[in-house]
């Protein structure tokens, strides 16, 4: 026997041999699935900080100065802290977009009751009614009418009104007629043939501000929506359809370039809102 095979048989009676091959193993297959299993936590670990430094840093930009304020909403918050409501997208003309918010804010105003606001949507309605519309609608609504929903529901009650359709549709007379004063077969309006006028009545389609004085186009709506009352002894859930007669005179926004400042400046004429004639249907 060979001196290396004696000294092979000798580390391997004495155990070297195992041990040796065990080290060789561990260092050959063990130790990389260990040195990898720490450095890809230390590199989830820095992943997790860079997300973390970058959402910080976005943060804090632009670096502004921002002052909180407070503001003091008093016993009636829903008219301190207003809330912006879309009338019209982009595509929607503007004026018939504004006819049915008027119609729709008039009947959830004068059909809803919360205590805080009574006066104030009492108020709406009375600017936006004649005499007839608003006597009927203050001996309906007054605390002294045992079936008004205030009489009913109290201070803590309430009747919320969910708006479900509102359709409008001009009443066809001589004073609605374009300046013709004749209508096609379809039934709609002529407008004049003299080009210049015809420019003008145009303007007043739009945008731009008529070259004429508006006069007031008198509407019909309809108004289908749903009531909730809350606080009276029932809850009462109905259904009702409004239809309304009024008075609409458009909105014009016309742009101008000042010619001091060189800007272009927008200047809008008010809408005008009259309910004539209002009538509810329970269904």
């Amino acid at each position: 026997m060979s001196p290396e095979e004696k000294r092979l048989a000798e580390s391997i009676r004495s155990g070297k041999y195992f041990e040796s091959a065990r080290d060789w193993f561990h260092a050959i297959y063990i130790g990389p699935i260990s040195e990898r299993t720490f450095f890809l936590i230390i590199a989830l670990l820095s992943a997790v900080i860079a997300v973390t430094s970058i959402v910080a840093l976005f943060s804090l930009l632009p670096l502004t100065d921002k002052r909180p304020i407070l503001v003091y909403a008093g016993d009636r918050p829903e008219e301190t802290l207003k809330k912006l409501v879309q009338i019209k997208t982009v595509q929607q003309p503007l004026n018939p977009s504004l006819k049915k918010f008027f119609v729709a804010q008039y009947v959830k105003l004068r059909e809803s009751y919360y205590y805080s606001t009574y006066l104030s949507s009492a108020h709406f309605i009375h600017q936006h009614s004649v005499g007839d519309v608003y006597t009927k609608y203050i001996t309906q609504n007054d605390v002294v009418n045992p079936s008004s929903s205030a009489a009913r529901l109290g201070e803590h009650g309430q009747r919320v009104v969910t708006i479900d359709l509102v359709t409008v549709e001009d009443v066809v007379n001589a004073d609605n007629l374009g300046e013709a004063g004749k209508l096609d077969k379809a039934g709609n309006p002529i407008k004049e043939s003299n080009p210049a006028n015809a420019a003008n009545l145009d303007k007043a389609d739009g945008l731009g501000k008529a070259d004429k004085t508006d006069k007031p186009v008198e509407s019909l709506a309809t108004v289908q929506f749903s009531t909730h009352e809350v606080g009276s002894d029932n809850e009462n859930k109905t259904r009702w359809t409004a239809r309304i007669k009024f008075s609409y005179t458009d909105m014009h926004v016309s742009e101008a370039k000042n010619p001091q400042t060189g800007k272009i400046e927008v200047s809008t004429t008010d809408p005008k809102f009259q309910v004539l004639s209002y009538e509810l249907e329970q269904k």
